[in-house]
C-alpha cells in the first residue's frame, strides 16, 4: 500500500474526521468541567467566607446566634441549580 490510492485517501480522511470530532466534544466536555470546577471552588470560598463572617459576629456578640438553615439551603439550592443550568449550556 502506497497510500495514495483514493480509497485508501477517503478511509484516512473519514478517520481523520472521527477523530477531530472526538477531539472537539473532548474539549468541550473539558471545558464543562473546568467551569463547572471553578463555580463550585467560588461557592466553597462564598461559605467559607461566611462561616468565617458568622464567627466575627458571634465573637463581638459573644453569644451563639441561631441560624435559619432552611434560609441557607434554599440560598444555596438557588445557587447549585444556577451552576447546572450553566453547565449544561
Amino acid at each position: 500500500m502506497s497510500g495514495d490510492d483514493p480509497k485508501d485517501m477517503d478511509n484516512m480522511s473519514g478517520k481523520l474526521s472521527v477523530l477531530t470530532e472526538r477531539s472537539e466534544e473532548n474539549l468541550t466536555e473539558y471545558q464543562r468541567t473546568i467551569q463547572s470546577l471553578r463555580q463550585q471552588h467560588a461557592l466553597l470560598q462564598e461559605i467559607e467566607e461566611e462561616k468565617r463572617r458568622l464567627k466575627e459576629v458571634e465573637k463581638k456578640n459573644g453569644t451563639v446566634e441561631e441560624v435559619n438553615e432552611e434560609d441557607a439551603d434554599d440560598d444555596h439550592q438557588k445557587k447549585d441549580n444556577h451552576i447546572v443550568d450553566d453547565a449544561a449550556k
